[in-house]
């Protein structure tokens, strides 16, 4: 009897394969033939179900964009806004990973679509859990810390520790009147 393939499960399996190539090697570690080899799927199945790379990469973008929001949303509920900022190893490599699609999204315009949505989703968020307390200016001020932050703290050679970078923001949060652990 031929063996059934969920095309849900395969595509899972791509998005994980894609997201550890690029957690240990970056963007220019995933190419078919590697995506193919981490993933245990056939090259000529992975064009077969996804078209090619580029398309590979968008689905990527968008699942760890929403996985990557998801897992903040249910930290944020103990630590509130401070949960944006990545402490743990593993919150590191995914806001790397994350970084890295949000920068092949310059040129790729499918990709770039996904990160603006998803980023929009983000901004939404953090409004959330600030309870719609600030103006626009004032959320585009808090969003921007957020991600400028996260870029620091995941920098190569010498990164900002996470420790500063929350109280970075926690700083910045008290400045405004917010208390900086306000949870939802």
């Amino acid at each position: 009897m031929p063996r059934l393939i969920d095309p849900r499960s395969r595509a899972d399996e791509v998005v994980l394969a894609i997201h550890r190539l690029i957690a240990r090697g970056g963007l220019g570690a995933v190419t078919m033939r590697a995506i193919a080899a981490e993933s245990g799927v056939s090259a000529s199945g992975l064009v077969s179900q996804f078209t090619g790379r580029d398309r590979m990469l968008a689905i990527t973008t968008w699942r760890c964009g929403h996985e990557r929001l998801r897992d903040i949303g249910l930290r944020s509920t103990s630590g509130g806004m401070l949960t944006f900022v990545p402490a743990t190893e593993a919150e590191l490599r995914d806001t790397r990973v994350w970084l890295a699609l949000c920068e092949l999204g310059r040129s790729h315009p499918d990709i770039a679509l996904k990160v603006a949505a998803l980023r929009l989703e983000e901004r939404e968020l953090i409004d959330a859990i600030l309870r719609r307390q600030l103006d626009e200016p004032a959320l585009d001020g808090v969003v921007a810390l957020v991600e400028g932050l996260c870029v620091a703290v995941c920098a190569p050679g010498e990164p900002l520790p996470p420790e500063r970078a929350r109280d970075a923001v926690a700083r910045h949060l008290t400045g405004l009147g917010i208390q900086p652990d306000l949870r939802w």
